[in-house]
């Protein structure tokens, strides 16, 4: 599951890995916070690509109802069950990003609180490379065979890409930072990531987060 800003970070972040898990049968899920409806339709489309089921949440700024949205949040992660989530990350420079992350976090760890009927525990959360590179990303998938349907995917949000003043910018981004990625890893293209392990605050989870052992966890 993936929490996003605006239509186009879905693509742009995480769009390779996206088409890897669903191939492999596991269906992404992307949520969008902002956009007109012009952004949410391309979104949709996008979404299409990368085989992920979008969740529009329609939001006109980041300003009002945000305990309404936090709950919101948990109750989407509660309901589609994420083996891990993504969103972006804290060197992204754009603030609608970093609201994102900030509230994305929050509804992650409370999602985790009550009885095992009712909770449930992410452990993992990936940030992604969307508008600034990541320092150290810990993460990089290989998407050399994924590349060119995550650009398609990208393409769809023409009022971004198609805008005068930013055309040839993304497609061009998205695959040098692929380059550079992929020739860390060894491969043709790559997606990075910088994984996070969600901290152990109390005993107030639906399931245990102890372990008998490291190599558990290895």
């Amino acid at each position: 599951m993936g929490f996003f800003a605006h239509s186009d970070d879905e693509a742009i972040g995480a769009g390779g890995l996206f088409l890897k898990e669903a191939e492999a049968g596991i269906k992404p899920v992307a949520v969008l916070f902002f956009g007109n409806r012009e952004r949410q339709a391309e979104f949709k489309k996008s979404c299409e690509i990368l085989n992920a089921k979008p969740i529009i949440l329609g939001l006109k700024d980041r300003f009002a109802g945000r305990q309404e949205l936090f709950e919101k949040l948990v109750s989407i992660i509660r309901e589609e069950k994420p083996l891990y989530c993504i969103t972006h990350s804290k060197y992204d420079y754009h603030p609608d990003h970093d609201f994102v992350r900030k509230i994305a976090l929050e509804a992650i760890e409370f999602a985790g609180h009550d009885t095992a009927e009712k909770a449930w525990v992410v452990e993992h959360v990936l940030f992604s490379e969307t508008n600034n590179l990541l320092p150290e990303p810990n993460i990089i998938v290989d998407i050399s065979k994924t590349l060119e349907a995550k650009i398609r995917a990208l393409e769809c949000h023409k009022s971004q890409v198609m805008a005068d003043h930013k055309q040839g910018y993304y497609p061009g981004s998205v695959r040098k930072k692929a380059e550079l990625r992929g020739l860390q890893i060894g491969a043709q293209y790559g997606e990075a990531f910088e994984e996070l392990r969600m901290p152990i605050h109390a005993n107030c989870y639906g399931k245990t987060r102890g372990i008998e052992k490291f190599s558990e966890k290895i």
